[in-house]
């Protein structure tokens, strides 16, 4: 009987809404979406509108012209070793005598050569991690056992700013990232300050063979691996993990660490465990570890 009772609920608080909705389509207004890809690309369409290769993307406004620019990372679909070249789409507005705004061009020989280096990534990042105000790219690789450390670990793509009112695009600088135990099978990095010193870190997300990495920011955009130090091993395993975000789940100020397990079915949050304040130095630590993060499964 009771459970009559909450689909009869169920069903009237439906029609309510559906009819909430009908009432609100008569005047509301839907964006209509036009297929424009021919119109506002500028590049090899094997590396566009036709390209079949795996892809990731990121966006942001890279040269700090007021629109909106395109990172790709590209690599053979599913799992497997075939690398292939990533690609820096510039939004040129009406680039190239074409009509319309918000055209993009492919800048990646002008500004981000390295791009040209054959890898196997399967996320992307952007994130200002020097604190110069400029975003900067980081790349989470997958599947390159055999490859120099360039190829098999994650890259920071340093944006150089502006010389003379120039852009001068990116610069790969692999010291930035440090040297890991194995070669790593990442599939997503998320980019977010962990320790409160206003600097994004990085928290890459495995298949299972390394298990996760957080890489600690010094304030200057070079990473330290204190995967151990801040986490257990309960936090860094994953089943396949397959994505990741740093966000403050609970609403305390510190940003918490939440990623999806594909195998096990379930999220996972490890929550920001921060060290105390003077105010509040007598009160008991919940753990002996250094400030770190503890966590929550959610099935």
């Amino acid at each position: 009987m009771l459970r009559r009772t909450m689909w009869t609920v169920r069903i009237a608080l439906l029609a309510v809404l559906t009819v909430a909705c009908w009432s609100s389509t008569a005047t509301a207004q839907f964006a209509k979406f036009v297929d424009e890809t021919s119109q506002r690309s500028v590049v090899a369409s094997s590396l566009f509108a036709t390209d079949s290769e795996e892809k990731d993307y990121a966006w942001g406004d890279l040269d700090h012209d007021g629109d909106i620019d395109l990172v790709v990372v590209r690599k053979q679909p599913f799992t497997t070793t075939g690398r292939r070249r990533n690609v820096l789409f510039m939004n040129e507005g009406t680039a190239q005598g074409h009509p319309v705004n918000g055209v993009l061009v492919d800048g990646t020989n002008q500004y981000i050569p390295a791009f040209l280096d054959l890898t196997n990534d399967r996320d992307v990042a952007l994130a200002d991690v020097d604190g110069d105000g400029w975003l900067d790219i980081v790349t989470a690789p997958t599947y390159s056992a055999g490859q120099p450390t360039t190829i098999s670990h994650p890259r920071v793509y340093m944006n150089q700013g502006e010389v003379a009112g120039v852009w001068q695009g990116f610069v790969y600088e692999p010291a930035r990232i440090p040297l890991l135990p194995v070669t790593p099978n990442f599939c997503a990095v998320a980019a977010g300050d962990v320790t409160g010193n206003g600097r994004p870190d990085l928290y890459f997300v495995d298949y299972g063979n390394l298990e996760d990495r957080l890489l600690i920011n010094d304030g200057n955009g070079f990473f330290t691996d204190e995967s151990l130090l801040r986490m257990t091993s309960t936090m860094l395993h994953s089943d396949f993990g397959t994505s990741g975000v740093i966000v403050d789940m609970n609403g305390d100020g510190t940003n918490d660490v939440v990623k999806d397990m594909a195998l096990a079915i379930l999220t996972r949050i490890s929550y920001n465990n921060p060290p105390p304040t003077k105010a509040s130095s007598t009160r008991p630590r919940s753990s002996t570890r250094a400030p770190g993060i503890s966590c929550l499964p959610l099935i």
